[in-house]
């Protein structure tokens, strides 16, 4: 893969990333900048930039300290950006019609008088049940592994304002994650 082949979704973590490079060649962030900065699970960064870092997008290095980080590729300035609407390559990740083929297999009932839920305002987002359920520290909950980045996202913004406490998101196996809670 190459700088010319490679074409990340224009709204995926990866084009944030690179769009972040192009502005600013000099910096140099760690994984746990870019996860925080990019609402990336740590362990998934390495993952999500893989393909970057073999186009010769990025570089991953070591600082002195033995930390992963990353810093502007060989290839970057060769970078025209993600795919635009008009070009015909296909992006990587997925197609922006599979949410509506999935909506209209669905069974639409209308409704009226249902109240509004804004997950957004409530503590925790969407996974707010799942934090509510850690009710003590040293207490933890397995979830399934495809889940794991959005929570540990979430575990992220619950994180600055929690006093006494903090969310800890790990992988455990091959299917799964667990959520701690844990003392500050």
């Amino acid at each position: 893969m190459n700088a010319e082949t490679y074409r990340p979704h224009p709204e995926s973590r990866p084009t944030l990333v690179l769009k972040f490079f192009q502005n600013n060649p000099d910096e140099e962030l760690s994984t746990i900048d870019i996860a925080d900065k990019f609402s990336i699970s740590r362990a998934s960064v390495h993952s999500i930039l893989r393909s970057a870092v073999e186009a010769g997008l990025l570089k991953r290095i070591r600082s002195d300290l033995g930390d992963y980080m990353y810093i502007a590729g060989p290839n970057l300035s060769a970078y025209s950006g993600s795919a635009d609407a008009e070009d015909q390559k296909p992006a990587i990740g997925r197609p922006k019609s599979a949410p509506r083929r999935k909506l209209m297999n669905f069974e639409i009932k209308v409704e009226s008088g249902v109240p509004f839920v804004d997950v957004s305002k409530q503590p925790g987002g969407k996974w707010g049940f799942l934090f509510d359920k850690l009710t003590e520290n040293d207490q933890s909950v397995a979830i399934p592994i495809e889940v794991a980045s959005a929570v540990t996202a979430a575990a992220l913004k619950l994180n600055r304002g929690a006093k006494g406490y903090t969310y800890r998101v790990r992988r455990i196996s091959d299917t799964q994650a667990r959520v701690w809670r844990l003392a500050k």
